[in-house]
């Protein structure tokens, strides 16, 4: 048998689950394994995780080792046999009883369960590892991983233990380095406001100096001024006398001169008070181009009172809207259009404030928010936003805003388990904004999810920036998408999205536990584990019913594309599939190896079931009939 280090040789089982005693022999390629349900084809993933020194817990059925004892048995033990190319293959034995305790053994000798984790860490086998060994009772949690998660699982199924000790080692690089940055900018700010406070006081040193000999020159010369000031002083006083004589005299000769003058300015204050008194009523009419109220574009006169909502406003509102004036009358607008659009030759859209007929319509909130927290809701989308009467009443009456309430991640569990009241049409959650309606035609619920905004465009909010790469395929699913998002440096918050959508008119859609059916999630994640086959460095693969809820048609292309890559591939790995049914009309490789499990209370055991003594039988049955 070829294979790579760690590729499984063997399996024996002793009173292990519903096994009295089994042994197989898996082939170094694709290892299919039917047989009907209840049979025990799990129970060989079992035996697999527990005697490669696994938790209970990976497999997800029980937590207790004590549950894997056959009923009616006190001991149970779990034989595996790895290929190890340089020397005699390595033979794990594990022998555990109902009391949860463990005895193991490694080619004959006794060892320890860490010694053996030890082993398996090095053949680089990592059965918690959902990218490499998928159990059937955590089909639905690969769906469930979050991105970080999703990340480091293929990063290790890819890379292997290396590559996973070089990424921690990045980690603490990073760690590192921005403590290190921190103080670096700490330090720089403390030198540059030192740096600014020691020019500072050499300035204000070099002043006072300067200062002590202006306070030291000018006491001198106040000293000086006083005398010349009095004597300058003295002669000013004898010129003045000399000309305020000449000049009161000059007033007197003026003043007759001006009489007859003072008299005609009397008559003409007169004349001017007259005239006022006339024009005073029509000052009080002024000429007005508009009747009514004029705003400015909406997104100028809206305030968004909770900033972590933004995205939800702007999903609901149009941009049309959101760059109109407002007229509070409807003459106005035809005016504002001509002013705006003929004269000023600007592009722009203007809407009418309601009348007050409509404005009677406008209906209150369906229920009270209190009511609404149990489903994650927080508030209405009237509570955040703040405008001017004018603009608000057209925003109530045109999107309803006292009955879209806006809420958390909480929101998206509930719409998916239909838990939120019917008379709630439109709701957002953090992520999503979703409506429902019933048709009037079919009296169907009908439920549309649109994500929101990814960037704010007009409340001035950014986006992090995302490296995404794309594949493509057409197996089972219209388009699928692998998005690594990753920001410079920041190791810790690496992570792989995938998404995958079913129908051409439809947008790619994050795969998650709740937004795709289980045939759809149970496609995603065998393309995924596929798409890695090629470069992996674990010496096996595990899945266990990967096509439960699958159409026909999309099992039959999963099907196809798993044996053309474990069979034609150079660098494939061992690969085990269970399943309960073997396709026909299939091109199955030499290298294919098909494991049958039957059990019950009459099968034969397998250390009497001779196959080269069947076959014999069967030929000697041939030649006597002829």
């Amino acid at each position: 048998m070829a294979g790579v280090a760690g590729t499984i040789i063997r399996i024996k089982c002793r009173n292990f689950l519903t096994y009295d005693s089994m042994e197989v022999f898996p082939g170094d390629k694709l290892n299919v394994i039917i047989g009907p349900n209840g049979t025990g084809k799990s129970t060989i993933a079992c035996a697999i995780v527990l005697g490669l020194g696994g938790k209970p817990a990976v497999i997800g059925r029980s937590k207790q080792l004590s549950a894997f004892v056959q009923y009616g048995q006190t001991k149970a033990s779990v034989e595996i046999e790895l290929f190890n190319p340089d020397a005699v293959n390595y033979v794990i034995k594990r022998v555990f009883d109902t009391k949860n305790e463990s005895k193991w053994n490694v080619n004959g000798r006794q060892s320890t369960e860490q010694q053996v984790r030890s082993l398996v860490a090095k053949l680089n086998i990592q059965i918690d590892n959902l990218c490499q060994f998928l159990p059937q009772d955590r089909v639905q949690d690969f769906a469930k991983m979050n991105k970080q998660q999703l990340f480091y699982n293929t990063l290790k199924s890819i890379g292997g233990v290396e590559m996973e000790n070089t990424m921690d080692k990045l980690k603490d690089l990073q760690r590192h380095f921005s403590s290190l940055k921190k103080t670096i900018e700490s330090k720089s700010k403390n030198l540059d406001q030192e740096t600014i406070d020691n020019q500072r006081l050499e300035g204000e040193v070099e002043n006072s100096n300067e200062r002590k000999k202006l306070v030291d020159h000018i006491e001198l010369m106040n000293k000086k001024k006083a005398w010349l000031v009095y004597d300058g002083k003295c002669k000013e006083k004898d010129v003045l006398k000399i000309e305020a004589e000449a000049i009161n005299k000059k007033y007197q000769a003026e003043k007759l001169r001006a009489k007859p003058m003072e008299d005609k300015l009397k008559q003409i204050n007169q004349r001017i008070k007259n005239v006022q008194a006339q024009i005073a009523p029509l000052s009080n009419t002024k000429q007005q181009n508009y009747s009514g109220e004029i705003y400015e574009p909406m997104l100028l006169e809206i305030n968004i009172k909770r900033p972590e909502f933004t995205r939800q406003i702007e999903t609901l509102l149009s941009r049309d809207d959101l760059l109109a004036f407002t007229c509070e009358r409807a003459e106005d607008a035809g005016i504002l259009l001509r002013e705006l659009r003929e004269v000023r030759k600007w592009r722009v859209n203007i809407v009418t404030m309601p009348d007050e007929n409509k404005r009677r319509s406008i209906r209150p909130s369906p229920y009270p928010i209190a009511e609404l927290r149990r489903y994650g809701f927080e508030c209405f989308a009237s509570d955040i936003l703040e405008a001017p009467d004018g603009i608000q009443t057209y925003l109530h009456l045109n999107y309803g805003l006292r009955s879209i309430p806006i809420g958390g991640k909480q929101v998206a569990t509930h719409h998916y388990n239909s838990t939120i009241p019917k008379q709630i049409s439109t709701y957002f959650s953090d992520e999503s904004m979703y409506s429902v309606f019933t048709s009037q035609y079919s009296g169907n619920v009908i439920s549309s999810t649109n994500p929101l905004k990814k960037n704010v465009e007009y409340f001035n909010a950014s986006a992090d920036p995302e490296i995404s790469t794309q594949l493509n395929t057409s197996h089972g699913c219209k388009r699928m998408c692998f998005e690594a998002t990753r920001a410079e440096y920041d190791f810790e918050n690496y992570g792989i999205t995938i998404r995958v959508k079913f129908r051409g008119e439809s947008d790619l859609k994050e795969l998650d536990g709740h937004r795709q059916s289980g045939g759809e999630r149970a496609v995603s994640t065998a393309l995924y584990m596929l798409a890695m086959q090629g470069l992996t460095s674990v010496p096996f693969r595990l899945v266990d019913e990967i096509n439960q809820g699958m159409d026909v048609i999309n099992e039959r292309k999963v099907f196809q594309l798993l044996l053309r890559i474990v069979d034609h591939s150079s660098t494939s790995c061992q690969y085990f599939l269970i399943t309960p049914k073997l396709l026909r009309d299939m091109e199955y490789s030499k290298d294919t190896n098909v494991i049958c499990i039957y059990n019950g209370q009459h099968a034969l055991s397998h250390d009497q079931f001779n196959v080269a003594s069947f076959i014999d039988i069967a030929r000697r049955k041939m030649i006597d009939s002829h």
